[in-house]
């Protein structure tokens, strides 16, 4: 409730609103005016104020005070906003900058309210509100942080705008001095006041006069912002001249409306001098610009009764005898076929020049001298320089040496219309990588004469580099199958030497000199052996014996060893994926390339570092049918080995998987390690994968195909259970057919059976083998035969054996398992192969599980 009867006091806070909302109206409609919009707003915001703090300061009730004090501040923390908005588009600022500056200030001053209105939860704005009733007045008091840094902001939001004003003034002293000392003057005497109501503090009785004096002092702001916008007619030359001439010529005064024009000018913008005179210039031509000191000419298209004309504008300002900016003079000249004419020239430029830019060959075009002058998109790209680096550089300074001397025969030589077929350079990019180029290049001539040399060059390099990949690969499989013919032939010689070494050694006392010789023959013999087995890896030859192998396992049961093979000084970090999947491998030859790029990042650390063995699962997408096809899509059991060492260089990463290619010093390598591990990959399906920075180090990535994880198979259970198990012999009784071409090492392994007390019957070839199987009256229980025979390999032979002696047990010896018969499934594997060359123990020990014998094994 109001107390009775309104103060006199409070009159001038309540005849504010009523003066300034008519005038709110008026700038309102009249807001094409620059800046009257937010004008109208800054006069609602005071308007506002006023009233409510009127209302505040007469209502007695607490309650209904402490709403008037919050609805107040509506128009409170809108003043800081409307008045930078106001001064920014008064002065002319960009409208995308007013409206940008308007939403800052606005969200502020939503904060600033929302504070305001919650004071009660927080008490951050106001402090404790109390009442001072002084006469028939009832003013609250209790200011806190929040009122100050309010007050704080708004004062320097004020500052602002005044600043922004006086500047304005400076840079344009005809158009703003005036106006500028009226806005000046009544905005500063109002805040002057509100200064002295804020200093008094919260005494008794004190009210802020500020709402009313931005009323006395709206009104002559009014006229800053409307009285010198009027129109200020300039007059013209009005002859014979101006009127005929075919261009439209309109005067525009400094408050930019339309003051005259000619005749050709209202036929241009369909107005005539009455109708058009006082009209602002932006509606005849919506682009004017902000700003113009200086000629000013741009094209504008003004539709007309004949539709879209284009029109060369021409903008000049005039000056008064004193130097004063009178306004504009603005000449229209149509110049619609000219500029269509000039739009087809660049759209057929256009098109050429998309032509050539968008090709994904190089396109270039050289002078006589063969230098650049100009190169197309794709040439920048396909070379690593910029247009600027190349126009003007002779082509063949960017070739490599080789191609040097032929492109300059291509360039310098014979001007025939075509310099030539097809022909290959090779340039050197800005980062120094080579770039094979197929190129064609011609005279271009002008009436005749030769001007310029074309070219046009497309990128072969991937090309060139698959070629030489493919041929590579032919030279690591021609590699590949001679390792293997060799490593077949040399197991055959290995296994007779290292059988009879072995049954020799055991004839001798331990400790005598020729016990001693052969141990060592042996020994050679098994080194020997080792490196047919790399041999065959590499060639991917060896016979596999793959399971479902958790990689895990495998890198955890050989971290031990690997910790005393890389050595003290070489820091071992194993990190295993929990998630991990199976892959289905052979788990000697998995250790095998562990440990071989172990042994590989140790070596790359001479002084010590770290070396870093983790697995992880990896998903390989499937790549766009015109990629190059790398590894093939699917999931991947990935083992990543990784070092600080010293890096592998660029020229020799190609090279490292290739046979008997070493880095290191004469005797410290064999040039088999990373060929070993790149054979075994492969066999098994997978691909290996080699990043290095010289200096940083190398990363070796082995994917192996997934398997889903299920439980193990009755055959791999009994066969893990068979190879657990001790192995017994057969004494007497047993008899094996032994079929294989070289000799030593069938009379090894007859030996070897004799003296197990087993029948050993003896057949070279497979005609001798079928001859004891069908004439041999006493039972055969073993055929022991090489995979390789003469004519037919030991699948076809078991095959026919076993048709004359149904039943028969078979067990295959082989150096290495040739591919074609591995993928055609028609040789049996796992448990019934034995890999040559074999100890006279192992063999016992195979034939012994095959026939199931029960009899002790001879020493």
């Amino acid at each position: 409730m109001m107390a009775e009867g309104m103060p006199l006091r409070l009159l001038p806070l309540v005849i504010g609103p009523a003066i300034l909302l008519p005038l709110a109206v008026y700038a309102f409609r009249r807001r094409r005016v620059r800046g009257a919009g937010w004008y109208c707003a800054l006069l609602l915001a005071i308007a506002l104020w006023s009233a409510l703090y009127a209302i505040e300061l007469a209502i007695p009730d607490p309650d209904h005070k402490m709403i008037a004090l919050k609805l107040k501040y509506i128009g409170v923390v809108a003043l800081p906003a409307t008045w930078l908005a106001f001064v920014l588009d008064f002065v002319g600022r960009e409208p995308a900058v007013v409206r940008r500056v308007g939403r800052r200030t606005i969200a502020i001053a939503a904060v600033t309210l929302l504070t305001a209105w919650t004071n009660d939860w927080h008490h951050l704005f106001w402090g404790v509100m109390t009442i001072d009733p002084v006469g028939t007045l009832y003013t609250l008091t209790g200011r806190g942080p929040g009122f100050w840094l309010n007050v704080l902001y708004t004062y320097a939001v004020l500052l602002v705008g005044l600043a922004i004003l006086v500047g304005q003034a400076i840079q344009s002293p005809y158009l703003y001095r005036k106006r500028t000392l009226i806005l000046v003057l009544a905005t500063v005497l109002p805040w002057i006041g509100n200064l002295v109501f804020v200093a008094r503090g919260e005494a008794p009785g004190t009210i802020d006069i500020t709402p009313f004096m931005f009323t006395c002092t709206a009104v002559i702001s009014a006229v800053a912002v409307f009285r010198y916008q009027v129109l200020e007619p300039i007059p013209t030359l009005r002859d014979a001249r101006i009127e005929v001439i075919g261009d439209g010529l309109l005067i525009v005064d400094r408050s930019l409306r339309i003051a005259d024009l000619n005749s050709a000018a209202e036929s241009i913008i369909g107005c005539s001098r009455a109708t058009a005179a006082g009209e602002p210039i932006e509606r005849v031509l919506p682009d004017w610009p902000p700003e113009i000191d200086i000629e000013l000419r741009k094209d504008l298209t003004l539709s007309g009764s004949s539709g879209g004309r284009i029109y060369d504008v021409r903008i000049t300002p005039i000056q008064g005898q004193d130097d004063r900016h009178m306004g504009y003079v603005v000449l229209l000249r149509d110049v619609t076929e000219r500029r269509e004419a000039e739009a087809a020239l660049r759209d057929s430029e256009l098109r050429y020049r998309e032509l050539v830019e968008n090709a994904r060959d190089l396109i270039c075009a050289c002078d006589l001298e063969g230098r650049i002058l100009s190169v197309n998109k794709a040439g920048l790209d396909l070379t690593g320089y910029t247009s600027d680096a190349l126009v003007g550089r002779p082509l063949a300074e960017l070739a490599s040496p080789e191609s040097r001397d032929h492109v300059n025969a291509l360039f310098l030589g014979p001007r025939t219309d075509l310099l030539s077929e097809r022909t290959e350079i090779t340039l050197i990019g800005s980062g120094g990588q080579p770039v094979v180029l197929e190129l064609v290049c011609w005279v271009q001539r002008r009436e005749g004469i030769p001007i310029a040399i074309q070219a046009i060059g497309r990128d072969v390099t991937e090309r060139r580099r698959l070629e030489d990949d493919l041929r590579q690969a032919q030279r690591m499989e021609a590699v590949g199958k001679l390792a293997g013919g060799v490593a077949h032939d040399f197991n055959n010689l290995l296994t007779a030497i290292l059988g009879f070494a072995s049954l020799a050694e055991a004839e001798q006392q331990p400790g005598s000199p020729m016990h001693e010789y052969l141990a060592q023959i042996r020994r050679s013999g098994e080194q020997a052996a080792a490196l047919t087995r790399q041999l065959l890896a590499f060639g991917r030859r060896q016979m596999l014996q793959p399971v479902d192998l958790d990689l895990n396992h495998v890198v955890d049961d050989t971290q031990k060893m690997l910790r005393r093979l890389i050595g003290e000084d070489v820091e071992l970090i194993v990190q295993l994926a929990s998630d991990l999947s199976l892959v289905r491998a052979d788990r000697s030859q998995v250790e095998q390339v562990i440990v071989n790029l172990a042994v590989n990042a140790r070596d790359a650390m001479p002084r010590g570092g770290r070396l870093t063995i983790r697995t992880e699962n990896v998903v390989v997408e499937p790549k766009p049918p015109s990629a190059v096809p790398d590894t093939a899509p699917g999931n991947y059991a990935a083992l990543i080995v990784e070092d600080t060492g010293e890096g592998i260089h660029p020229a020799v990463l190609g090279r490292i998987f290739e046979p008997f290619f070493t880095t290191k010093a004469f005797g410290r390598g064999s040039g088999l390690g990373l060929a070993t591990v790149y054979g075994v990959v492969k066999q098994s399906k997978g691909d290996i994968q080699v990043r290095s920075v010289p200096g940083q180090g190398t990363t070796f990535t082995v994917l192996l195909p997934a398997v889903a994880r299920a439980a193990a198979s009755p055959e791999t259970t009994a066969g893990q259970k068979r190879d657990s198990e001790t192995a017994v012999a057969v004494a007497g009784g047993g008899s094996v057919l032994i079929v294989e071409d070289d000799v030593g090492v069938r009379k090894f392994t007859a030996q070897v059976l004799r003296d197990a007390g087993w029948t050993a019957l003896e057949a070279e070839d497979p005609a001798g083998a079928l001859a004891i199987a069908s004439c041999q009256t006493q039972p055969i229980d073993l055929l022991l035969t090489d995979v390789v025979l003469p004519g037919i390999n030991g699948s076809e032979i078991a095959e026919r054996v076993c048709t004359l002696r149904p039943g028969l047990r078979v067990l295959f010896m082989s150096g290495y398992a040739p591919e074609e018969i591995v993928a055609s499934g028609a040789l049996p594997m796992g448990e019934h192969l034995i890999r040559k060359p074999f100890a006279p123990s192992v063999l016992r020990q195979r034939v012994a599980q095959l026939l199931k014998s029960t009899i002790e094994l001879k020493p």
